[in-house]
This record gives C-alpha cells, structure tokens and sequence, in this order.
C-alpha cells in the first residue's frame, strides 16, 4: 500500500544517503526497490492454493506443499535495490571512461594522418569487454555508442553523423562526470548493518536474475525526462550482460 511504499522510500533515501550516492542513484534505487516489493506482494497473492475441490462426496487432497519463505523484509529489498544500481552505474561508468579514452587516443591518431586518412568514429567499448558476458549465450546488446535506443525513443533517427556523434560524447561524458556510483557488499554491509550473507542471498536470487526487467523500470520512468538523470537512467540497461555475480 501507498503507506509501506512511503516507508521503503525513506528507507532507500537513509540508505543511500549513508552511502553518498549521487541523486540519480537514489531515484534509480527507489523505483527498483518499489517494483520489487510490489512484485512480491503479488508473487504471495498468486501462490494461494485454490480451496479443495470435491467430487461425489470424495475429497481430493492436493499433496502437501513446501513451506514458502517469508517476505523480504523492507531493509532486505532496499539494500539489494541499491547493489543492482551501484553495480549497473558503475558498469557504466567504466564503460564511458573507456569510450572517452578511445575517443581521445582516436582523434591523436588523426592528427597523425597526412593524407589520405579517414576519420575514426568513437569505438563501442562492449567490444573490449565482450569477454566478461555473465553468461555466454547472451546476444551482444545494441551498441550503447550508437545512442540508437535513445534516438528512436525520442525523435527520427539523425541522418547527420556529426550530431550523432556529438550526441554520443555526451552521454559518454555525462556518465564519467558522475561521482562513482559502485559500492560493494562489504561497503553496503557497514553502511546498512544487513548481514552480508543476506544481501548476496536475495540479490543474486530474485534481483539480478531479473536485472533487466528492474532496470528497464528505472528506464521507463525516467524515459519523458528531458534532463541528465532522464539520460542516465536511460542508458543504464546497457550494464545488464556485462554484469557478474563474480565480483560483488
């Protein structure tokens, strides 16, 4: 209800503000951690079994059902919300700083060029990073570089390339002007007191198994915004297969 929602927002907002994330961070956490507890209300809801049925007088005993786990507590749900969006924003990040490094030893090379050279467009960075897929049967996602989602979520593919490129370069630069938004379990853990044990149990259970379905949320909500956090929030879902359980 509007009132346990109420909660888990402030909760969120502590949090994060113990762990000195940056707005946009906070507004990506809040949404993921609502969705997820709406999603697990609805999951009990669902689970009910249907009353016994009876035929003739005979009744038809369903065979006895394990004992569900309870529902996530609001501290659990908050803290594992923010690790998604740390290791998502900071996924980013690295991914634009490694695109604006490119960039830069791109346009060196072109001033090299006497003659006869062509110029080099900014390398997508998930090429580099191809390797460090979670799982390997995952479709290399559509070049962040292109900015291709976003053009056709807003206006008419641009046919001009120096815009687009443009364009580029300042997604790339508005992510690595970000403070860091990564923190790790340990970080997490100190700052919130939830056992770590705990964190990783229900994030790599129910979070990051569905890590793009939240982090499409994040994306959907922010999508009409005609600011940076709408940019950012936009282009989040480009951590998804480049996120491991690995090195939380």
């Amino acid at each position: 209800n509007n009132t346990d929602e109420a909660a888990l927002v402030d909760l969120v907002a502590r949090m994060a503000t113990s762990l000195n994330l940056p707005p946009c961070a906070i507004s990506a956490a809040t949404v993921v951690a609502i969705q997820c507890a709406r999603d697990a209300r609805a999951s009990i809801t669902t689970a009910k079994a249907p009353p016994m049925k009876r035929n003739s007088g005979i009744a038809h005993i369903r065979p006895r059902r394990k004992a569900k786990a309870p529902p996530p507590s609001s501290d659990v749900i908050a803290v594992a919300s923010l690790l998604l969006v740390c290791t998502a924003g900071g996924t980013v990040q690295r991914l634009a700083r490694q695109a604006l490094s490119n960039r830069k030893a791109a346009s060196f090379q072109n001033h090299q060029v006497t003659s006869g050279g062509t110029t080099n467009s900014m390398s997508n960075p998930l090429d580099d990073l191809h390797e460090e897929l979670s799982y390997p049967a995952t479709p290399k996602p559509e070049p962040v570089g292109s900015m291709a989602s976003i053009e056709t979520s807003t206006s008419a593919p641009l046919n001009n390339h120096a815009t687009v490129e443009q364009r580029t370069l300042s997604s790339w630069a508005a992510w690595n002007a970000q403070p860091p938004w990564h923190r790790d379990v340990s970080h997490l853990e100190g700052s919130t007191g939830v056992p770590r044990k705990t964190i990783i149990a229900y994030y790599s259970g129910v979070l990051h198994p569905r890590r793009s379905h939240f982090l499409g949320v994040t994306k959907k909500e922010e999508e009409d915004i005609a600011s940076a956090a709408g940019l950012l929030l936009h282009n989040i879902v480009a951590a998804v297969p480049l996120m491991s359980l690995r090195n939380l």
